[in-house]
């Protein structure tokens, strides 16, 4: 019986799986389409709403019709507080979106660009080299940098070592309490701490950069967004982004920064709330006109223009933005069902029974050994046993659980 593989394979990719190398092995078979939806939340409620309500009951029942499981990771409904303490809301969002692009078939990432470029975090984690080297600036040029060793510890036993954020809950214990005024009160002092440490890294960065002692492209990772911090892991790193990524860019002319909403759907100075914080705006330029531009096609990338609602920022009683939110949902049901199609109907090759096999045992021993280390003088028998000429079986034993499958994996 010959089956059916939905990948291209070279008849040398063939011969290199059956000689042992297991680097061009074809990917798992997908029957899930999973979405992760990224955007910054307070600015896109209605969108996402209607998303909801439009237009994902009907994508999911398009996929059920052919056999597949439709899912959107929407991180909207927040992370948890503990993990926010721990300063894992980025890491939380970067792992969703790994597993998107692992289990999904086709389309993995959304992206809804407005005019926010959203959250700033701080690292979790400076390299050794990078914080003392903020810590000779800071003595070189006077600058009070106890804030830092208060907050940065040294982790000697991550590899390579590394000067790691420590949680909230460390100096405000209340930040994840169940009383409500306790952990108003510790998210508050927290707030003020944070920016304080966020100002005093930029400080010390911008010095580093003056002097040529970091690069550019290493200083914009402290101000990046969670948002860009997305979009760097779903779209712009991929190799064919065209084939699992869409974005929709919206851009809101005449934004009043007088008006109360204004602050929820543009980047405030922290110093001035009535003015933008240009900063974050040049970032976010960048980012929708520059970088996604250049790898992604504009057959995958959306853009709409809305006029400003009085304190209101989108008003669905208005018929401009009534009619955008129906076209964009229009243009994202068109747009995932064409990409679920491009992956379904990419060539079928027919593979013989021997060869899913050997892909199904190729793809068990790598599952093994994914986290196999050791037994280094075991392996070494093992390797010097199948070298030598004994025409004895080599028997493999131990109780169960002791690692016998892994350990044959491994040789």
């Amino acid at each position: 019986p010959r089956l059916a593989c939905s990948f291209h394979m070279s008849e040398d990719q063939f011969r290199k799986i059956f000689a042992g190398d297991f680097s061009v092995l074809p990917p798992e078979e997908r029957n899930i389409v999973r979405i992760f939806l990224s955007s910054t939340f307070g600015d896109f409620v209605h969108e996402r709403n209607r998303l909801a309500k439009d237009v994902f009951p009907v994508l999911q029942s398009y996929c059920q019709h052919k056999g597949l499981e439709f899912q959107v990771i929407d991180m909207r409904w927040g992370v948890r507080d503990e993990n926010i303490s721990l300063h894992l809301t980025s890491d939380v969002c970067i792992q969703e979106i790994q597993n998107c692009q692992r289990l999904s078939l086709g389309l993995s990432f959304l992206a809804l660009l407005g005019d926010r470029y959203g959250y700033i975090p701080l690292l979790s984690a400076i390299p050794t080299e990078e914080f003392e080297l903020f810590l000779t600036l800071a003595d070189a040029h006077h600058v009070d940098s106890s804030l830092l060793s208060v907050w940065y510890k040294l982790d000697s036993n991550a590899n390579p070592p590394v000067y790691q954020l420590q949680p909230i809950t460390t100096y405000f214990p209340d930040f994840t309490s169940t009383k409500k005024l306790f952990k108003q009160q510790h998210s508050t002092m927290w707030q003020n701490e944070f920016e304080k440490l966020q100002n005093l890294i930029w400080q010390l960065a911008e010095i580093a950069v003056k002097e040529t002692k970091m690069t550019l492209e290493r200083f914009h990772l402290y101000k990046q967004s969670v948002t860009e911090d997305e979009i760097r892991h779903g779209i712009l790193a991929l190799k064919s982004p065209n084939n699992h990524c869409l974005c929709y860019n919206r851009q809101i002319n005449g934004i009043n920064m007088r008006d109360t909403a204004a602050s929820k759907y543009t980047d405030v100075d922290p110093q001035n709330p009535k003015k933008i914080n240009s900063m974050a705006q040049d970032c976010l330029k960048c980012l929708k006109n520059v970088r996604i531009p250049a790898v992604l096609d504009s057959s995958n990338i959306r853009n709409y223009t809305l006029t400003w609602s009085h304190n209101n920022g989108i008003d669905t009683s208005l018929s401009e933005h009534e009619n955008y939110l129906k076209e964009l949902c229009s243009h994202v049901l068109s747009d995932v069902k064409s990409l679920i199609d491009k992956s379904l109907n990419v060539k079928h090759m027919q593979l013989s029974a021997l060869h899913q096999d050997v892909f199904h045992h190729a793809k068990f021993c790598c599952s093994k050994c994914e986290s196999f280390c050791g037994r280094e003088s075991i392996l070494d028998q093992i390797y010097n046993f199948i070298k030598s000429l004994n025409k004895k079986p080599l028997i493999i034993y131990g109780p169960s659980g002791s690692g016998k499958t892994s350990l044959m994996a491994k040789s």
